[in-house]
């Protein structure tokens, strides 16, 4: 048996190494309380003494309890219980989006936007020595001069140009796709669920249904089947394929980005506009779309924003 200051030194314990899972609180005179953590948060109690913090107050009184913690219980949809923001001082984050109650948004990714701009410059570049190429070939054609070491600096430095672009355009890729499935305060790789069911959200047929290439944590899912329901959303890959399976209600959707992988410096490339989406319980981040989905990712922000879903458009 545990005491009241033992349950208080638990939770403490769970919140200093960021658990996620439940917490059940036994009585000796049987009582339970459900204490629901979240990356070492606190945010649903249910017991006795009813839900949030009532709940969690009246276990912490009790003097014979028994503790238990299971890291793979089901986590509540609701929050009773408010979690208070993350520090500055904590997190190291002292930009605009940690103060402006929001999560980050890749446009204020800073190493994004920079390996962005580079690569954007160096198509531009690239842009610049193609012309130059075909500039010294007209000149030579007219006045019927070949000038070998000219002709052979124009093609490396094409070359050149080309090889930095595409290096970049690599990276860039890479570092985009990494950074819009990671979220502050999320889920670790090993510790995302395959299967989130919210129990009564899917009823009836579906409002609409959007089909959609998805990336997460973990890695491709695939195309994707995003099935709007009256108060929430299932992602999946459906009836054959049960797993992975995630429902979500829409007041547990943190927030939906509508973002951008610049094709090209050009004015005539098709930039991809994809969209991120970040749920709160458990924290994790999806990835929708690619350069041939741009209306589909709209119409997906369109319909979440319609069910009151915080969203934001990259410009």
């Amino acid at each position: 048996m545990s005491t009241s200051e033992e349950t208080s030194a638990l939770i403490a314990s769970l919140e200093a190494g960021r658990a996620t899972g439940r917490l059940t609180i036994e009585s000796a005179d049987g009582r339970t309380c459900r204490v629901y953590v979240l990356m070492g948060k606190v945010f649903h109690a249910e017991g006795p003494a009813g839900e949030g913090q009532p709940a969690l107050t009246d276990a912490r009184s009790w003097p014979d309890v028994t503790l238990s913690f299971d890291e793979k219980a089901h986590l509540r949809e609701k929050q009773t219980v408010a979690v208070e923001p993350t520090s500055a001082s904590e997190t190291g984050d002292t930009s605009h989006a940690a103060s402006s109650g929001r999560l980050q948004t890749l446009t204020d990714n800073r190493p994004l936007t920079v390996v962005m701009l580079a690569y954007v410059v160096a198509g531009g570049l690239f842009g610049i020595a193609v012309l130059v190429a075909i500039g010294v070939a007209i000149v030579g054609a007219a006045f019927r001069a070949q000038n070998d070491s000219l002709l052979g600096a124009v093609i490396l430095l094409l070359f050149a140009t080309g090889l930095v672009w595409l290096l970049l355009y690599i990276r860039y890729r890479f570092m985009f796709r990494a950074a819009a499935v990671q979220v502050r305060d999320g889920l670790a790789k090993a510790d995302i669920p395959s299967v989130i069911d919210a129990p009564g959200l899917v009823a009836g047929e579906p409002e609409l249904v959007v089909r959609l290439p998805a990336r997460y944590l973990r890695g491709r899912l695939g195309k994707c089947r995003v099935e709007f329901y009256a108060t929430g959303i299932q992602i999946w890959k459906g009836p054959d394929h049960p797993e992975p399976r995630w429902q979500f209600s829409y007041p547990d959707l943190l927030q939906a980005e509508s973002v951008v992988l610049e094709a090209s410096g050009s004015r005539n490339s098709q930039d991809q506009y994809s969209l991120r989406l970040i749920a709160a319980h458990p924290r994790m981040a999806f990835l929708f779309g690619n350069a041939f989905t741009n209306r589909d990712t709209q119409m997906m922000l369109d319909e979440l924003r319609r069910h009151g879903v915080r969203t934001f458009t990259e410009a």
